[in-house]
């Protein structure tokens, strides 16, 4: 499969989402599945008030900060690039929830070089690999490369900690903390990711000593960093985003740079962490069904009925991409289906399905919006909308839906939900959100 590279305009937008709603009106159905770690969407909380800091004074993090949270979700990405030409990315996605019992989620992905050593942890080639892990109580499910999942007990272990001690995790600011006086500017006190935040920034001379690097070392030449720390009193002292770019001498007398990002977001909010696509939580064998597109894999229940919608108005499309429809199992005409396009530029995911929903409004007379909200697909932000709009194929005239929209680079895809009747679609949000969440999108 290959994208074709356009630029978005409103036309283009208006027939994919038209053209869209047209294509999913008449599929046929067939099978259940269950369902893979979806996070739902979550209200942002209102900021609690930091107290001030006071100046010079450096806050210490909370090593095990991140245990004492009810819920959270977490990202970190490193790249490094040499000026040879060499790279190495790594990234890391991890959720957890204690209710309403105790689970946890897990990707790390490293795309070309092995930038901070992680063969210890068992992957076959850290060149271009991916781990991900689902934990729920005592039972564990991990898989390798979009490879077939495998199950094993936790043995009381979470996977978290042991993932985290491997990987420094807990440790981030490590180096720095010591003698920190005069070596950070305090910005004042900023809401970021919903929490109250003290902001620090800091000079090249206080990340000399920088242990977030992993095993890379560095003689640093030019730096940029900034640091917001949890200030709310009601919350553990922990690093709620972290922004580094350093400029230098790498290892083995080869010069380069280093960027780290790292958020912690939708703490203390709720959270849905199932168990993989086609896989019940008691069960160590799976009937799940992996496809493979261009960028992406996704994850679905064998028994789900698989559609071909290429001849549908939509997908002749230049630029379009309709890789799968699914039908439900239920056989009451709900389905779900994927298409995505090249933005031919990065924009944001809020303005594509914007833009998206009220070219689709326009030229739709009864359309009616019932929520948007903000959500999480594949670990990457996401809108969901939810809607009714005028179908014949409807058992009351009204097709209902549930459309979202997630941007990988300058890939923008969109999953559509059609159900015959809003009972439908109530019924079986939770099995088409358990597969979309399932996407896992590769280089």
């Amino acid at each position: 499969m290959k994208h074709t590279r356009f630029g978005l305009t409103t036309p283009v937008l208006i027939v994919l989402i038209v053209s869209l709603l047209g294509a999913a009106c008449g599929l046929d159905p067939t099978t259940t599945p269950a369902p893979t770690s979806t996070p739902p969407p979550t209200a942002t909380p209102a900021p609690t008030e930091a107290p001030a800091a006071a100046p010079g004074e450096f806050p210490t993090v909370d090593p095990d900060a991140l245990a004492k949270l009810d819920s959270y979700q977490f990202n970190f990405a490193l790249r490094i690039e040499t000026e040879a030409g060499d790279s190495g990315e790594m990234r890391i996605e991890q959720a957890a929830t204690e209710a309403p019992e105790m689970a946890r989620r897990l990707l790390l992905q490293v795309t070309g070089q092995d930038v901070v050593g992680l063969g210890g942890l068992g992957a076959k080639d850290w060149q271009d690999a991916v781990i991900e892990m689902v934990q729920i109580e005592d039972t564990v499910w991990i898989r390798y490369d979009q490879e077939g999942w495998e199950q094993a007990p936790a043995g009381g272990q979470d996977i978290l900690d042991v993932m985290g001690q491997s990987l420094n995790l807990a440790d981030l600011t490590g180096g720095i903390e010591e003698d920190a006086e005069g070596r950070f500017e305090y910005m004042g006190q900023e809401t970021i990711n919903g929490l109250a935040t003290q902001h620090y920034r800091a000079t090249k001379d206080s990340l000399d000593n920088f242990s977030g690097l992993g095993d890379q070392e560095m003689t640093v030449e030019e730096a940029k960093a900034d640091i917001w720390f949890a200030g709310a009193p009601d919350l553990p002292v922990f690093v709620v985003r972290m922004s580094v770019e350093l400029n230098g001498e790498l290892a083995e007398d080869e010069r380069g740079s280093i960027a780290l990002e790292l958020n912690v977001q939708d703490v203390n909010q709720p959270i849905v962490i199932t168990a993989p696509a086609g896989i019940s939580s008691g069960s160590a064998t799976s009937d799940a069904e992996i496809f493979e597109g261009d960028g992406f894999t996704l994850t679905y229940p064998a028994d789900w009925q698989v559609i071909d919608i290429n001849d549908q108005a939509a997908c002749m499309n230049p630029g379009i991409e309709c890789p799968l429809a699914l039908a439900h199992p239920s056989r009451d005409g709900t389905n779900l289906n994927l298409m995505y396009f090249d933005l031919g530029e990065e924009m944001d995911v809020a303005t594509i399905s914007e833009q998206a929903w009220n070219a689709f409004a326009a030229g739709t007379p009864g359309a009616d919006l019932e929520s948007t909200q903000e959500i999480k697909v594949g670990g990457h932000p996401a809108i969901k909308r939810v809607f009714s709009a005028p179908s014949s194929n409807a058992d009351d005239g009204q097709a209902h839906f549930i459309q979202i929209y997630a941007v990988d680079g300058t890939t923008a895809y969109q999953f559509t939900v059609w159900a015959p009747t809003a009972e439908a679609r109530q019924e079986h949000e939770a099995d088409m959100l358990a597969v979309i969440d399932s996407i896992t999108f590769t280089p």
